[in-house]
């Protein structure tokens, strides 16, 4: 064989390695970057001697992250942070079902949803379950497992108009009585709202309280739940017929990548806190704005 054809073949393995190289580069680069994901802090809740805050970890990382992967600074300076995921034996949920006459077409498919939800959480999880009806029920008042809130939901049938606000208000009564621990509302509906209060008014009474709301929606999105669930800290899924349980599926997955981080309360507010986590995709990390507690929580007041 001569040289010149020795030349050519081994350019030619050259060029084949060098596209095979292009066309493998975007995609590990590509999922380089999905395992690195990303962190939001989705809810501030400032107290005279306490932070709470919510961070949401993209994709969701199985197993839950360790609390020592987590770190909050301000100003530089760490601070002492208590971590427990949302989804932890810790937790306290309160489902409200719309059990309206206008909801019954699709009060089936929710209670089936709903239960395969309360279903995936720890059996130490704390569970109740209201009805939004006429006159708003709690049909499995609070017990750690799902077989009380089961069997409550199971007694569950439609009738008479919404009174989702009032619904929501019976079910913060039930979850335990402590902002350091995760609290949630989960809440099916096919209402576009709550009634006749506004969205900043319904955010702002659970942004008081600490508590997470959870939306999953017969129907599409409304401005309204989108914003109540965000301000929260929360989720909001819409379904189709027959889809509920994908849309508590959908909530599930996202609240598995929230976790609670309490620090104490640090120099004066309004402030910046940074958060870090540390993920086998990498550290990352979000700044927060803290703003100063409500008047009637302030040092003094």
């Amino acid at each position: 064989m001569s040289s010149s054809s020795r030349r050519r073949r081994d350019r030619r393995g050259t060029l084949l390695a060098a596209l095979l190289i292009a066309a493998c580069a975007p995609q590990v680069f590509g999922a380089s970057a999905a395992a690195a994901g990303q962190l939001d802090v989705v809810a501030v809740r400032p107290a005279a001697d306490r932070v709470s805050l919510v961070a949401a970890v993209e994709p969701p990382p199985k197993p839950a992250l360790r609390p020592e992967s987590f770190s909050v600074t301000a100003a530089g300076a760490p601070l002492p942070t208590r971590v427990t995921p949302v989804v932890s034996g810790q937790l306290s949920v309160a489902m409200v079902v719309d059990a309206s006459e206008a909801g019954a077409p699709a009060l089936q498919d929710g209670l089936s949803g709903a239960a395969g939800f309360l279903l995936q959480l720890p059996v130490t999880v704390r569970m109740s379950a209201v009805t939004d009806s006429d006159l708003p029920t709690v049909v499995a008042p609070p017990a750690p497992g799902a077989k009380d809130a089961l069997s409550g939901l199971s007694t569950v049938r439609a009738g008479g108009e919404r009174a989702t606000s009032d619904a929501l208000t019976l079910a913060l009564r039930q979850l335990a009585d402590s902002d350091a621990q995760p609290r949630v509302v989960v809440l099916y509906t096919s209402a576009p709202d709550a009634g006749g209060e506004a969205a900043v008014e319904l955010a702002g009474r659970f942004q008081q309280a600490g508590v997470l709301l959870v939306v999953v929606r017969h129907g599409a999105a409304t401005p309204y739940w989108s914003r109540v669930t965000r301000d929260t800290g929360g989720v909001f899924a819409g379904t189709g017929p027959g889809r509920a349980e994908a849309g508590f599926d959908q909530v599930a997955a996202a609240l598995a990548g929230r976790y609670l981080l309490v620090v104490p309360t640090a120099g004066s507010l309004p402030a910046t806190v940074s958060v870090r986590v540390d993920t086998a995709g990498g550290a990352l990390s979000a700044d927060a704005a803290v703003p100063a507690p409500p008047v009637g929580e302030r040092a003094g007041a």
